[in-house]
């Protein structure tokens, strides 16, 4: 039921995605107030996103893998860009309670690549939660480690996860990212810059915040490409 449900929502929100286009403020009555806030989110926004949440935590594989594929979908057309699910996405690619769940690693084999490399604001989404995913992962293993639930040589190591991060994130492999490079000199002369060009620079300021504001091993970070 869970599965077909999934996939019913999917299909609606496909045909009709309107249903998750922001609405308009109501405001408090202050025409100021409603000028500065013309939208709010769309109603349905949450419980579709907690739907979605609960799939990729679930401990039915079919579940796990249908909502890992049909949020793929709608994110890669952009009806969806909750950087949280992003995380639970790459999170549950590298988790290894998943290596069984084939279904869930084919769909997420072809996903995370063509997301990135599909938009420069996607790239840039990623390399956002990226020191999130390594931090998460890292956790992850010792603690597996410590219960033996699993042995080490069966998990990915933290530099695998580091470098495939790193080339989901390239700007060079980024569709467009040749035309960005031609205007990219004109757009800093007018005070811009390049959208693709400053993804790595951002993935370079999350590891260097994370590593001086947060209590995780500097292993985590120094271990991977990054």
């Amino acid at each position: 039921m869970q599965t077909i449900a999934i996939q019913i929502i999917t299909d609606i929100l496909t045909t009709h995605p309107s249903l998750l286009a922001p609405v308009p403020s109501t405001g408090d009555g202050d025409e100021t107030s409603v000028t500065l806030s013309a939208t709010e989110p769309s109603p349905l926004l949450k419980p579709v996103l907690k739907t979605f949440s609960k799939s990729l935590k679930s401990e039915d594989v079919d579940v796990q893998s249908t909502g890992a594929s049909a949020l793929s979908k709608l994110m890669l057309s952009q009806l969806i860009t909750d950087p949280d699910l992003l995380k639970g996405l790459v999170i549950a690619f590298f988790d290894p309670e998943t290596n069984s769940n084939a279904s869930l690693r084919q769909a997420l084999t072809y996903f995370l690549p063509v997301y990135c490399h599909s938009r420069a604001a996607n790239a840039e989404r990623m390399a956002t939660i990226a020191t999130g995913v390594i931090a998460r992962l890292a956790a992850l293993r010792e603690a597996l480690i410590e219960d033996e639930d699993v042995e080490e040589s069966e998990m990915v190591t933290l530099s695998v996860v580091g470098g495939m991060l790193v080339d989901w994130t390239d700007p060079r492999k980024v569709i467009g990212s040749s035309e960005e490079a031609k205007t990219g000199k004109l757009r800093v002369e007018e005070g811009g810059a390049p959208d693709s060009d400053m993804i790595h620079f951002v993935l370079a300021e999350q590891i260097l915040e994370k590593l001086v504001t947060s209590q995780t091993s500097s292993k985590c970070f120094c271990a991977s490409p990054t």
